[in-house]
């Protein structure tokens, strides 16, 4: 990337910005511009009616911790179900939910095999990617807390989708995470079983750290591009304004 013949350089995070700094890229001539996220994640939005659970029988007072996302080498998927095992010992009513993406298709199929191997399909349930944002809000609204074990994160969007909709978070401290998560959570070490098993029996026993709630909407990432371009644009002679009227565009479509 650092010899690409680039005006201007944007990250998604400090975090990133950070990595391309490492690699070459001239940070007088980079930004960060956070990603949004989409507004179907609010706190406001419809709680469910615990058919999920009902489906799956997992019982109204049991402890529901969930990860959503796919089940990709840096995402700490198979290192969550190795700490389930543990967290079910010592949190008896204790369950797992995996919304499972199914690919990568080969570490689908090894977590699936060590969920079996473990002797978890009782309290570790593997459920398919939701249809809609509008189905996954409502799956997610059954949890009592979500897990993000990601090993890294450029952005982190299921740790600002889930504080979006003040849920509790038990995430990673790696990455960009740090930097989007808010609300009730706890950031644990990356890469670790222990520190999950931790982080999540902190958190069924509700003991959270606490910051203000952050706030990433598209409206705000489509208003930061269209500035830079003004900015950048003015900066380099002869150079047409073609971003600033797609991005107008998708404003008005947003």
């Amino acid at each position: 990337i650092a010899r690409l013949n680039y005006d201007h350089c944007v990250a998604v995070s400090q975090a990133t910005l950070s990595d391309l700094v490492k690699i070459g890229i001239d940070e007088s001539k980079a930004s960060v511009i956070y990603w949004g996220v989409d507004e179907v994640f609010s706190k406001d939005s419809h709680m469910g009616d615990m058919l999920l659970r009902q489906q799956l029988q997992i019982p109204s007072d049991s402890f529901l911790y969930v990860y959503f996302g796919r089940p990709g080498v840096t995402k700490g998927v198979d290192l969550l179900v190795e700490a389930a095992r543990e967290i079910n010992q010592r949190i008896p009513n204790s369950h797992l939910m995996l919304i499972l993406g199914k690919e990568p298709h080969n570490l689908y199929l090894a977590i699936c095999q060590r969920i079996k191997e473990l002797n978890l399909r009782a309290t570790v349930h593997l459920v398919p990617s939701a249809s809609s944002r509008v189905e996954l809000v409502e799956m997610l609204r059954e949890a009592n807390c979500i897990v993000v074990p990601s090993v890294t994160e450029g952005f982190g969007f299921t740790t600002a989708e889930a504080c979006a909709l003040d849920i509790p978070v038990v995430a990673t401290r790696t990455g960009a995470i740090p930097e989007v998560i808010s609300g009730r959570h706890l950031l644990v070490k990356p890469g670790h079983i222990h520190a999950l098993v931790e982080g999540v029996l902190r958190a069924a026993r509700g003991d959270y750290d606490y910051t203000s709630p952050k706030q990433f909407h598209w409206q705000m990432t489509l208003t930061a591009y269209e500035q830079l371009y003004e900015r950048v644009s003015h900066s380099v002679s002869g150079r047409p304004l073609m971003l600033r009227e797609s991005l107008k565009r998708i404003s008005r479509l947003s």
